[in-house]
């Protein structure tokens, strides 16, 4: 099978967002085809899930200060700081041969895929499994505080947080694959309550790690990514074509960028 390999470098939090959303509706309309595709952030944004509170969730006064991005995902979980890391998102038709019909099927094999690619870089990330999920009476907004079904970890510590949604019959998952994570930049612009940070920190220094504390070496942006390409490769046995955003495509992510996720209406929805 042919997928569409598109490489949109690091853009502002609303266009990432847009561009999601763009390629989803175009894979609806089968204007394009299944598409992998991997990007940064520039600046730094937090991102939230759609079922959170903007307000609630996140220091928007310390972002402005810091000049860290803010935005509202299309898809669930908790917030993200994304700042020094490579950003996948897989977009397909549900009934495409690859990806297995059930949600937590579908992440398996993504996730497997992933894994993968860390192991080309001398990564051995172990899947999720419901009896190792992370567990604790303190809770956090943040996504990497807490493991997930069919998410990556190593040694305990998540190095891979994804979130997934289904329309039409098509699939859009995306994650964030930390190359180095500032765990107290984190804490930063994640609201939490000032009794129980120093507990949180300490827990997320236990439970979330990127790749650098991982391999006590600095990952580049390019090597990640290609030793994922050859990991989705080998997972799926898909044949990965470099392309480009359609035209089409391109115009509704400036459209959706500057109307929906610049909007206050969207990111402070809730």
């Amino acid at each position: 099978m042919r997928w569409r390999l598109l490489q949109t470098g690091f853009c502002g939090a609303a266009y990432n967002m847009a561009v999601e959303e763009a390629i989803l509706l175009a894979c609806i309309q089968g204007e394009v085809p299944p598409t992998l595709r991997f990007y940064g952030w520039k600046p730094a944004a937090v991102s939230v899930g759609y079922f959170q509170s903007m307000l609630k969730e996140v220091d928007v006064d310390a972002c402005r200060r810091l000049g860290i991005d803010y935005v509202r995902r299309p898809t669930g979980g908790r917030a993200v700081l994304h700042d020094r890391e490579v950003t996948y998102s897989v977009v397909a038709p549900l009934e495409i041969a690859l990806l297995p019909e059930g949600l937590l099927g579908s992440y398996r094999a993504i996730s497997e895929a992933i894994q993968e690619g860390l192991r080309l870089l001398g990564i051995q990330a172990t899947i999720v499994s419901p009896e190792s999920r992370s567990r604790g009476k303190e809770r956090s907004a943040a996504c990497f505080n807490i493991s997930s079904q069919c998410e990556l970890a190593v040694g305990g510590k998540k190095v891979v947080g994804s979130a997934q949604l289904r329309r039409e019959k098509t699939i859009l998952q995306h994650g964030s694959i930390p190359i180095d994570l500032d765990i107290n930049r984190l804490f930063t612009v994640v609201r939490t309550p000032v009794e129980q940070k120093a507990c949180l920190i300490q827990q997320a220094r236990e439970r979330m790690a990127g790749l650098r504390q991982i391999l006590g070496r600095t990952v580049s942006f390019g090597e990640l990514v290609r030793a994922l390409k050859i990991g989705w490769e080998r997972r799926f046995g898909a044949e990965l074509v470099p392309g480009e955003l359609s035209p089409g495509e391109r115009k509704l992510s400036e459209k959706l960028a500057r109307e929906k996720y610049s909007a206050c209406q969207w990111n402070f929805l809730r």
